[in-house]
């Protein structure tokens, strides 16, 4: 494994982290405190319509740095990075329309336990 690699895995697994982490925080645990019967739920339908996207481009960093490069665009190392691909506009809009798609299913399922959210 190339150090370029190394380094574009280790970018994956940062981002990787982030987003489950902000899938935690902004998804499931609404959801658990909601069905728990939680007097108040705070959670951002920004964070709700990222996760994908962090978890996205960090799981196919981890596991297919090269093709990230190659097919969906740059990786901004010693300047800027290669233009965005066709391909890779699809990727992004492809997971930033589940992100919208699941924060309003977030938001139907509190509404739904009585908490009132809206976007």
């Amino acid at each position: 494994m190339s150090k370029d690699t190394a380094e574009k895995r280790k970018v994956g697994a940062v981002l990787l982290f982030l987003g489950s982490a902000s899938a935690y925080f902004a998804i499931c645990r609404p959801l658990v405190l909601a069905e728990a019967g939680a007097p108040s739920v705070l959670t951002s339908r920004l964070v709700i319509a990222l996760s994908p996207l962090l978890i996205g481009y960090g799981a196919t960093y981890v596991l297919f740095p090269g093709f990230v490069e190659n097919h969906l665009g740059g990786y901004p190392k010693d300047g800027p990075s290669s233009p965005s691909t066709t391909l890779g506009w699809l990727f992004v809009i492809a997971i930033i329309a589940l992100g919208v798609v699941l924060a309003f299913w977030v938001q139907t399922r509190l509404n739904a336990r009585g908490y009132g959210l809206r976007f």
